[in-house]
């Protein structure tokens, strides 16, 4: 996804550089938008190679606080690109309960794997619109959001801190 996943797909495209890539670009919806009953979540743009069945996708993505934003990419891949969802990877480095609840809520959750205090938890999801497999990879789940939607303990703005741009004047 656009904006903070850029810095892993940077790392990504490191490793393996032959591997197309793509943007996925998610936009608010307008209080005109909000009232619409077509279940989508936002806007979605989408600059993305042609994907065949044999490949692999991945969704990368710094922090996933709420969900939102996931669930309206997964919706797009799966129902407007048709791309298979056991084929999706949505990678992230840290999620929120609230992600589970929000927006997971729908699907039916299942751990496959759990190594939570060593780096990586992965849990396949069933999506009652996908009627098959995402698998989300998560290296950090905290325990709530705040009244700003931001996960806490979290990471701050991984944003700020990688680019080391501050956005207090005062700041070092």
């Amino acid at each position: 996804m656009e904006d903070k996943g850029m810095v892993l797909l940077r790392a990504f495209s490191t490793i393996s550089p032959t591997s197309p890539t793509g943007v996925v670009s998610i936009h608010a919806r307008t209080s005109d938008d909000k009232n619409r009953d077509d279940g989508m979540w936002a806007s979605i743009h989408a600059q993305l190679p042609p994907v065949s069945s044999r490949q692999a996708v991945l969704l990368l993505d710094i922090q996933c606080a709420t969900g939102n934003d996931a669930c309206a990419v997964l919706h797009h891949l799966v129902h407007e690109m048709q791309i298979s969802a056991k084929s999706i990877y949505f990678v992230t480095v840290i999620s929120s309960f609230e992600v589970f609840k929000l927006c997971f809520g729908t699907f039916q959750v299942s751990p496959e794997l759990c190594l939570y205090c060593a780096t990586k938890l992965v849990l396949g999801l069933k999506h009652h619109l996908f009627r098959t497999d995402v698998t989300l990879i998560v290296a950090q789940v905290d325990t709530e959001l705040d009244a700003d939607q931001r996960i806490r303990p979290g990471i701050g703005d991984f944003m700020q801190r990688f680019w080391n741009v501050h956005s207090d004047p005062s700041a070092p």
